[in-house]
Order: C-alpha cells, then sequence, then structure tokens
C-alpha cells in the first residue's frame, strides 16, 4: 500500500475509521487485510512494463492520483492503469487504460518533499467511479495528528519489500505529525 499517510492528499482520499468495535492501527501502511472492492472502488493499481508498479486512487474521468516516486524519472508511454480489477491476477476483470502525462508536486524534484504525483490517462475509465478530493476544511477537521485513516492500494507485503500483493488490501493507519513524516521519509 502506497506510504502517501503522510500527505494531506491521502488525507483527502481516506476514509476516516468507524465503527466496528475499537479499531487498532497499524504501524505501517505494509501489509493489509483483503479489501472489499465495493468499498474501495477508486483504487488502482499502475504498472510499468507490464508488471505492478504502485497504487493510485481515481480522482477524476482521466485524473490519478499517486506517489510522486512513482512518476518521476519514468517514462510515463510504459504505463497502464488498472481499474475496477481487484485481484491483479484475473486480466479479464476491469479495464486497462494508458497513461498520457504526469506531474509531480513542484517541490519533489529538489526536495524530495511533497511525495504526490498525477497520472493523465489516454481516455476516461469506465470501470469506477471518481472519488472526490475533500475540502480544506474537510481534511483539516478528519486529518489530525492521531486521526485513524482507513486506506487501500496493492502494496508491499513486508516493510521496505519489492513483493507487491496481487490484491487489493485495506488496512488502519494513524496520521503522523510533519515533523515525524520528514524523519521517517528524508
Amino acid at each position: 500500500l502506497a506510504m502517501l499517510v503522510c500527505l494531506i492528499a491521502l488525507g483527502a482520499l481516506a476514509l476516516p475509521a468507524a465503527g466496528h468495535g475499537p479499531t487498532r492501527a497499524h504501524r505501517s501502511v505494509v501489509g493489509g487485510t483483503p479489501a472489499d472492492p465495493a468499498q474501495f472502488s477508486y483504487s488502482v493499481a499502475i504498472f510499468r512494463k507490464g508488471h505492478m508498479h504502485c497504487s493510485g486512487s481515481v480522482i477524476g474521468p482521466t485524473k490519478v492520483l499517486t506517489a510522486a516516486h512513482c512518476v518521476f524519472g519514468f517514462n510515463l508511454a510504459n504505463f497502464q492503469v488498472i481499474a475496477g480489477r481487484p485481484d491483479l491476477r484475473n486480466p479479464a476483470a476491469g479495464e486497462a487504460v494508458g497513461v498520457t502525462a504526469g506531474q509531480v508536486h513542484p517541490d519533489f524534484e529538489q526536495t524530495a518533499l511533497h511525495d504526490v504525483g498525477v497520472l493523465e490517462l489516454a481516455q476516461p475509465i469506465t470501470a469506477t467511479a471518481p472519488i472526490p478530493l475533500a475540502t480544506p476544511e474537510q481534511s483539516a477537521a478528519t486529518t489530525g495528528p492521531g486521526a485513524l485513516l482507513h486506506v487501500s492500494g496493492y502494496g508491499a507485503t513486508k516493510p521496505f519489500g519489492v513483493h507487491l500483493s496481487p490484491f487489493l488490501k485495506t488496512t488502519v493507519e494513524v496520521v503522523r505529525t510533519d515533523r515525524r513524516c520528514l524523519h521517517a521519509y528524508t
């Protein structure tokens, strides 16, 4: 699962943890459990040269939010976004759409901060509806340090792992302070 938890952008996309009894947050986004595809229908897999590369979230018919480190320095002509396929081992499910362009946050190239990027798709995704981005007010109300968020994606199965999950997963993550994120990721 992508490590975007430190970004306010993820807070805009993540769902506040809500109730089936007490929720316990994990120490990292790695791991997780199988996700209900209907709950996270906006989650997509990003393939590069036919292999799983990163996760993202559909934020518009032709826009996918992802991490800048998934975009920067790569030939985007080699990318495909896979939508509506909770199990990546089933190529008959969902749809694959090419990528025509990508942008990363202006600070990322120089500082590696603000690890957020947007992919522009060759055609609109029809397999899923976009998730609306939160307003600044909504984000501030639900993503303060210590808040619990449900996140989803196709991510590493172990910390610092290169083996990615073939199925959509979810976990609960704690929003951390900017200082803690800077310490952890720089």
